[in-house]
């Protein structure tokens, strides 16, 4: 019933993320983070809800161990007490700035630069390019996929989110 995140996504400390589940099952929600910290077990309450269907969560910038999101759903007004579990495996990375975004951003290329409209973007070996998502100047979504050849139609500058098993990478290009 857990819509947001997706398995195995990758979240960095000192950030916020909504966490989206279905109430046509249950009328109460539990949201636990369980992690193992030097082999110590760890449960962490994050919220209990009655009647909604998200909840806003910063990740504290002391948690360092990967983990998962365990959401436990139930239903009271039926006898007995139904209960449903969706656990999502979460990776945790601590967020340290300006320095990490520097080497991600090197590591993904978008070229050529200017464009005439034929967008490509490439990483380092070893680097997975997920998904990009392209927005203009207004910040409307124009593109989102995974091809990493895109044929832009319209001259402008556009702002290039390109997600790499090694973080986000953001870049801009100028099509003439």
């Amino acid at each position: 019933n857990v819509s947001t995140p997706v398995s195995n996504a990758q979240w960095y400390t000192d950030s916020t993320y909504t966490i989206k589940w279905s109430k046509t099952f249950a009328d109460s929600v539990m949201v636990y983070f369980n992690y193992d910290v030097s082999g110590t077990p760890t449960q962490e309450v994050i919220a209990q809800y009655r009647v909604v269907d998200s909840l806003v969560y910063t990740v504290p910038s002391t948690l360092i161990a990967n983990g998962y999101l365990l959401v436990k759903e139930f239903a009271t007004n039926k006898l007995p007490w139904t209960f449903a579990y969706d656990s999502i495996p979460l990776s945790i990375k601590k967020f340290t700035g300006i320095k990490e975004q520097a080497a991600i951003n090197n590591m993904v290329q978008v070229f050529p630069v200017p464009s005439n409209g034929q967008v490509h973007i490439s990483g380092f070996p070893g680097i997975q390019i997920n998904k990009v998502t392209i927005y203009d100047m207004l910040g409307k979504k124009i593109y989102e996929g995974e091809s990493t050849s895109i044929e832009l139609t319209t001259v402008g500058m556009y702002f290039i989110s390109v997600e790499t098993n090694k973080g986000t990478a953001l870049k801009k290009i100028t099509v003439e």
